[in-house]
């Protein structure tokens, strides 16, 4: 492990202050939540869906409101909309949430993690589109209310760059004090946008190649790399002071 921590990032992580967490892929595997409640909303109409691997690295870069503009048929989005223009954006949530609650699965080792984590002094935060009852559900389900100091969703209507300026400013801290952990592209965009340095894993929607073209800080399997890296950055400084 000492020999895959270059100086830069040994430097970071030693000065770390406050982690932000993307959830979906990054915390929680809800790729197969994802691709049901799509496939399902499209059966429903009489639709085929495109395949999981060409769906699910689409979609994840997508806003909710961006989804069902894109997977649900205009003709039937038309004739829902002459009836209640918030009904489609209503049942998809339900029909994601019900999903989500049967499939949805927190990634491997990833609460004992960020505990770990926490009790190194860093300070988290999760910051996401996902709605409140998803985030709340994911604090309920695995115990991790007192884990999170701050949590954004999707009925704050803000883009993840602007959604990580505001979990700063609430915190107190700067962005160089930041990283944020996601899983896909936008989400290592967004980041940047923010100021903020980006870490990538590979336990989401997007394989090493996209990730890498987007040029992140670091790219780790998964979260559950973290807390080993921040101790193994803290020891291999020291050794050399």
């Amino acid at each position: 492990m000492e020999a895959l921590v270059p100086l830069a990032l040994r430097t970071t992580l030693l000065t770390l202050k406050v982690i932000l967490f993307d959830l979906d892929g990054t915390l929680e595997d809800t790729m197969e939540a994802i691709y049901k409640t799509i496939e399902n909303l499209r059966a429903i109409f009489g639709y085929d869906t495109s395949p999981r691997d060409t769906v699910l690295p689409i979609v994840c870069e997508m806003t909710p409101s961006q989804a069902v503009d894109f997977y649900v048929p205009r003709q039937v989005k038309c004739r829902l909309d002459a009836i209640s223009p918030k009904f489609i954006f209503r049942y998809v949530g339900w029909l994601h949430q019900y999903c989500r609650d049967r499939l949805a699965r927190a990634l491997p080792d990833i609460t004992d993690s960020l505990k770990e984590l926490k009790g190194m002094g860093i300070r988290l935060a999760l910051v996401t589109s996902n709605s409140e009852n998803a985030v709340l559900g994911f604090l309920d389900k695995y115990d991790l209310h007192d884990v999170f100091e701050e949590h954004t969703s999707a009925e704050l209507g803000l883009r993840k760059a602007e959604a990580i300026k505001l979990v700063l400013t609430k915190l107190g801290f700067r962005p160089e004090d930041c990283i944020f952990v996601g899983d896909t592209a936008k989400d290592i965009r967004e980041s940047r946008e923010a100021g903020v340095l980006a870490v990538g894993v590979l336990s989401g929607a997007h394989d090493l190649k996209r990730l890498q073209a987007e040029k992140p800080f670091a790219i780790l399997k998964s979260v559950s790399e973290l807390p080993l890296l921040v101790e193994t950055a803290k020891a291999q400084i020291l050794s050399e002071a």
